[in-house]
């Protein structure tokens, strides 16, 4: 059995009754006993968490993370990552790649299946047909800067044919998967991301050695605005 936690988050609910000095004598009670050695925590706001940032010095112990969500498909919480930075708190960022996927591009207006699966409806992905075209769009570009070969036919709907026909990933190609996590990393934030076969584990794996440039982001950020319209 593991008897001591590399780090312990607790999670702060804006309904919860309980304070934040609880919060935080808890923590410091689990790193006093030895149970963890780090405390984080998860979903507190940017003005609760410059709070639990002075008791917890005040206690001699710094607080190490925030866990929170943000990917292409929701924004919102990008004040919360550069809170963080200005903090010395390190944002980890859950689902990366949006709920259910959505900011990965496997599902797409002009190709509504991933491997024999629809989980968005046509009206959806219409919706969100700005964001991945652009993350196709930025793909190319990636792979031409950092030397490594195309993996897209000449439209989107053959790329995906051939990139989601059931065989395994050609290692050294860059992905609207890869392109939404570097995208978290480019915004300051660590994504946590699930890791469900080798697959996964591969197109994470690829994700390391290259980043996205500032036009990047940037052209990131307004077709994700586009598509929240």
């Amino acid at each position: 059995s593991i008897s001591e936690a590399k780090l312990l988050q607790a999670r702060a609910s804006r309904f919860s009754l309980i304070s934040l000095n609880s919060i935080a004598d808890g923590l410091l009670e689990c790193i006093d006993e030895g149970f963890c050695e780090h405390a984080g925590v998860i979903d507190m706001a940017p003005g609760k968490l410059r709070s639990m940032v002075r008791k917890m010095e005040q206690r001699d112990e710094s607080l190490l993370s925030n866990q929170f969500e943000f990917n292409l498909v929701n924004r919102k919480n990008e004040k919360w990552i550069r809170k963080c930075k200005d903090l010395g708190v390190i944002p980890l960022i859950r689902n990366p790649l949006g709920k259910d996927l959505l900011a990965s591009a496997r599902w797409t207006s002009d190709d509504p299946l991933y491997q024999g699966k629809r989980s968005f409806s046509n009206k959806k992905l219409e919706k969100y047909e700005p964001l991945h075209s652009m993350q196709f769009g930025i793909l190319e570009k990636v792979q031409k800067r950092v030397g490594v070969g195309a993996d897209r036919g000449p439209d989107l709907k053959d790329y995906r044919a051939r990139r989601y026909e059931g065989k395994k990933k050609k290692s050294g190609k860059v992905t609207p998967a890869q392109i939404a996590i570097n995208y978290v990393i480019a915004k300051g934030g660590v994504p946590l991301v699930d890791i469900y076969d080798e697959e996964t584990a591969d197109e994470l794996i690829g994700c390391v050695g290259w980043k996205l440039e500032k036009d990047e982001v940037d052209l990131l950020d307004q077709a994700s605005e586009l598509s929240k319209m």
